[in-house]
């Protein structure tokens, strides 16, 4: 052979390799430019994602706070309920020790409630016939006033004292 065929094929054959390594650059230039679109969409996406988890946060975070405040109200709510039930209670022991001042001085005025049944007994001094157990109109009207009850949030306590 020749030595200008030689050269000839020695150019060819570098030819084919640049022309192969061209190729394989620009294949893996466009691999790595599809890759980074694909990053770049993926990026795109997480930060979407993250956007609306964000957003959800601050929902949940915002329920959290009107759950809270709720509860506040209602723990305010019950302290104020249970100040009122102290309230009625101390207000019905009033009513009920007055109710029982009431029934105890209408023992003591009452003639027919017998205090010392030995001593009057024994004297024979007292007779039990009709006309001591009828009332006058008046002194009944003053029994029905004392036993109606002062309104309808006080409690009728004369069943509680029998």
């Amino acid at each position: 052979m020749d030595d200008s065929n030689w050269w000839v094929w020695v150019l060819i054959a570098l030819a084919v390799i640049a022309l192969i390594a061209i190729i394989g650059v620009t294949l893996r230039n466009r691999a790595n430019v599809k890759a980074v679109q694909r990053d770049r969409f993926r990026a795109g996406q997480l930060r979407e994602e993250a956007e609306v988890s964000a957003v959800e946060a601050s929902r949940r975070e915002a329920d959290a706070a009107a759950a809270r405040a709720e509860a506040e109200q209602a723990r305010i709510a019950a302290e104020q309920l249970e100040r009122q039930a102290q309230d009625h209670e101390r207000d019905a022991g009033q009513v009920r020790a007055e109710a029982g001042e009431r029934l105890a001085e209408a023992d003591q005025i009452d003639p027919d409630i017998d205090d010392d049944l030995t001593s009057r007994d024994t004297g024979g001094t007292r007779t039990n016939d009709v006309a001591d157990d009828r009332l006058t109109d008046s002194q009944a009207d003053d029994r029905l006033a004392d036993e109606r009850p002062a309104g309808e949030h006080v409690r009728d306590t004369r069943r509680d004292l029998s």
